[in-house]
């Protein structure tokens, strides 16, 4: 019987070790930095209260300098905002522009 009563506290204490998290954290809004050239073409935003990020690809016109430092010399998608034929934008299908070589 002493055994049962020493179980029954200890199952009682664990449970109420478990259920006396607290109040859970309000979600906050997220505050996301102005970004970062990650330079691999993407400009990565990360959320000033936490860890959360995102990215998103960097876009260009013609005449920047390009991921690889050339000049863009021409974008697909100014030409080609509907889609082909398949309703993709080039973007979409891998690539998007064309830059000359970094001399």
């Amino acid at each position: 019987m002493r055994k049962l009563l020493i179980l029954l506290i200890a199952l009682l204490t664990i449970f109420a070790l478990v259920s006396c998290k607290g109040e859970p954290e309000p979600a906050h809004e997220h505050n996301y930095d102005t970004g970062t050239d990650n330079g691999n073409g993407k400009i990565v935003y990360k959320c000033i209260g936490c860890d959360d990020t995102y990215s998103v690809y960097k876009t260009y016109t013609v005449g920047d300098a390009g991921p690889a430092g050339g000049l863009i010399f021409y974008d697909c998608d100014a030409d080609n905002e509907t889609g082909n034929a398949d309703g993709l934008v080039s973007s979409e299908c891998g690539w998007r522009y064309l830059e000359t070589t970094s001399a």
